[in-house]
């Protein structure tokens, strides 16, 4: 469990702060109004992530930071939430160990998402909002484009049939990628069914094009930044069926294998 100390002398904020940490992670929330009630949270708690206003009466946050790389043991993290950030103390702030500067005002769901790189053990509070935007984007492709339905299943993939790794890697505010894992012959038989004049390579190209731009717009209006996708890859697989991290059955009952290793270009450079 993640310790969280929110500093704003603003009790609306520190309460919308509240509501996005305790949504997104099993977390001690502790708060200060101001910088100097927050040192005294620091010297009687293991702080793990330290959010902070900067304008705050008594001591701001940038003094309180100032004040902290005097300390042997400091947060982990550390986020600014603040409506006063210029280039020049957004530089100032990042060489005082800021890892995150986030304006004001912002929508909740930007805030929920920027925080889960922070509050998550391994992770596990992103994921669920990953998986969450891949059933989204998985099922409406699959129903759109190719008239079948899908749902995330405990299955594991069948090691006896030649598969496809169809992969996109994402850039700018977010980095990674996501793959999907298809049977060639189903990819094939969808060809020949739908009338495409395309190659079983192809289609699952053009499959994961469509998933991942779909995820990409997720996390652009989500998280308010702008997100790149680079042009499809596609090789034989030759993993098991425990090398997926996600898998969905269809209405045909084929299966269909996931992998991702998508995360906020904040979390990767941290």
């Amino acid at each position: 469990m993640k310790t969280v100390l929110i500093v704003d002398d603003s009790a609306m904020m520190r309460r919308i702060v509240r509501r996005a940490v305790s949504t997104g992670a099993d977390a001690e929330i502790l708060e200060a109004e101001n910088g100097r009630l927050a040192l005294d949270h620091l010297q009687a708690n293991d702080v793990d992530v330290l959010i902070t206003d900067l304008n705050m009466p008594v001591m701001g946050g940038e003094e309180l930071l100032i004040e902290l790389m005097t300390w042997p043991t400091r947060p982990q993290h550390v986020v600014v939430i603040t409506s006063t950030a210029t280039a020049t103390r957004k530089l100032r702030l990042t060489r005082l160990g800021v890892d995150k500067v986030l304006g004001k005002p912002f929508q909740p769901e930007r805030l929920f998402l920027e925080l889960q790189p922070y509050l998550q053990d391994h992770d596990d509070g992103l994921d669920e909002v990953l998986s969450g935007l891949l059933d989204a984007a998985l099922g409406d492709t699959l129903t759109q484009m190719l008239f079948r339905l899908a749902e995330p299943c405990d299955d594991t993939l069948p090691s006896d049939e030649p598969r496809l790794r169809a992969e996109v890697t994402l850039t700018g505010a977010w980095e990674g990628s996501l793959a999907l894992i298809l049977s060639e012959a189903w990819c094939a038989t969808l060809s020949e069914e739908l009338a495409l004049e395309v190659t079983p390579h192809d289609l699952a190209g053009e499959i994961v094009n469509i998933v991942g731009g779909r995820v990409l717009h997720g996390l652009e209006s989500q998280a308010g930044e702008q997100v790149g996708i680079l042009p499809p890859v596609v090789e034989a697989w030759d993993g098991d069926g425990t090398s997926s991290d996600r898998c969905y059955r269809l209405d045909d009952l084929s299966l269909i294998g996931v992998q991702w290793t998508l995360r906020p270009r904040s979390c990767v450079e941290a």
